[in-house]
């Protein structure tokens, strides 16, 4: 659970600061936030609803540098990015949802095992 709290933060704060930046970044780091890796639902170059029971094909469009929030992989790498009509969808997983928070925790806790 410590780990699960830890992504839950650093998410929040991600979010937080790509919102107050207005999406562009800067700094040392810098560049524009769009050119580092980001969830779909921080995406500024695709649209991304939030449904929270989302069972179908929605949110399956993402830019080069969208990672699935779920597999912390690059989006179209994804087994179950738009795997069909299931609600567990990869592309239709954001921050605010405990259901996905969950899932994300699980999986980053599968790959600390290995």
């Amino acid at each position: 659970q410590k780990l699960a709290a830890r992504l839950a933060s650093e998410d929040r704060r991600t979010a937080a600061a790509v919102k107050a930046d207005g999406g562009a970044g800067g700094g040392d780091e810098g560049g524009d936030w769009q050119r580092l890796p980001h969830p779909p639902h921080l995406c500024l170059e695709t649209p991304f609803e939030r449904k929270k029971d989302a069972n179908r094909k929605t949110n399956v469009n993402t830019c080069e540098n969208c990672w699935c929030f779920v597999c912390d992989i690059k989006a179209h790498e994804c087994p179950k990015w738009c795997a069909g009509l299931g609600a567990g969808n990869h592309c239709n997983a954001f921050l605010e949802s405990r259901k996905w928070r969950a899932l994300r925790a699980k999986h980053a806790e599968a790959r600390t095992e290995e």
